[in-house]
């Protein structure tokens, strides 16, 4: 889990981590909001993260967390504020996402053409599965029965 931090103080939020978050995650993201005055104690707080025109809205619990919807994660710019019962608002603060190595779009790659390692490994393991064969299977006779 990787918390986004943020002091509030009045009506003003500001940032006070250094993460630069990739996008495409979910349930792993967190905001974490630090409330430096009171009027903002015993209020319920809400969360609005906003990302190309479409507000989405999280309870923030009483330790000043939630998770940041997975919608926003997205490569660019995201914007976060709170609100309480009581309307108090807080201007935007910006956090930007880095892009991700993800795509559903991959396709599997080859399998490697062997090495030398690769195959004398192969062909000793399939020696020794014959050897452990052939010596589970002894029944008594000689060497000359079975070893050649």
């Amino acid at each position: 889990m990787l918390k986004l931090r943020f002091e509030v103080k009045n009506q003003f939020i500001n940032r006070v981590d250094k993460i630069q978050p990739s996008a495409d995650s979910q349930y792993y993201l967190y905001a974490h909001f630090n409330f430096l005055t009171d009027d903002w104690k015993g209020k319920v707080v809400t969360a609005v993260f906003t990302k190309d025109e479409k507000s989405y809205m999280m309870l923030v619990d009483i330790d000043g967390d939630c998770e940041v919807p997975h919608e926003v994660i997205k490569e660019g710019n995201f914007y976060v504020s709170v609100f309480a019962n009581t309307l108090i608002t807080t201007n935007n603060s910006r956090v930007y996402v880095e892009p991700s190595g993800y795509t559903e779009d991959a396709e599997n790659s080859e399998p490697p053409t062997p090495n030398i390692y690769n195959q004398l490994s192969t062909a000793f393991g399939e020696l020794r599965d014959d050897v452990d064969y052939k010596l589970d299977n002894i029944d008594g006779g000689l060497f000359t029965d079975w070893g050649g």
